[in-house]
């Protein structure tokens, strides 16, 4: 942005509202980014190192009118500071990336997941929904992606369990909504 453009939203006092905005885009693209990597398998094809274009789109774009299209997405995903690119290939470089690639946090990788899917549709499109008293419906949600990041409660529940279940003896408890039974 020039100087002149810098001046004229300043003086319409939209210059704050616009960097407000746009510093709002970059972590967003980001776990987007993340999230759509972990979801494709990305994350788990670089999990043991570097993996060269070619070798990566054998396996996320094995139609070849789609390598340019996987160039430019990964070459967000290196923009974003999540990839890294040399002459060995792609390979991880971003926090989440590397934690998110771990099969131990995919309780963790599914609910940034959900929240980039799910809840992004459920917060855009509620409204309209409303409009046309048209209700969400279960169906209209992965159930199995809810399932997977609800496993980062447990902790918590087992901990709750432990104040309240007897660790002897007798007792009744009634668990509702309990999803797979776990808890």
């Amino acid at each position: 942005m020039n100087l002149r453009t810098a001046s004229s939203l300043f003086r319409e006092g939209r210059l704050w509202l616009l960097w407000k905005v746009t510093s709002l885009f970059r972590p967003f693209y980001r776990v987007s980014f993340v999230a759509s990597a972990a979801s494709c398998g990305l994350l788990g094809l670089l999990r043991s190192g570097p993996r060269p274009f070619g070798s990566l789109a054998r396996e996320l774009a094995p139609d070849p009118s789609a390598e340019d299209a996987l160039r430019a997405w990964l070459a967000l995903g290196v923009r974003l500071g999540e990839l890294g690119e040399g002459p060995d290939g792609y390979r991880l470089v971003g926090y989440l990336s590397r934690e998110l690639s771990h099969p131990d946090n995919d309780d963790v990788a599914a609910l940034v997941s959900e929240v980039v899917t799910l809840h992004h549709r459920l917060i855009l499109e509620t409204p309209g929904r409303l409009g046309r008293r048209a209700l969400w419906a279960p169906d209209e949600h992965d159930g199995c992606l809810i399932a997977r990041s609800s496993r980062i409660l447990e902790p918590f529940v087992f901990q709750a369990q432990g104040r309240v279940v007897p660790a002897s003896g007798p007792a009744s408890l009634l668990d509702v909504g309990c999803g797979a039974g776990t808890y």
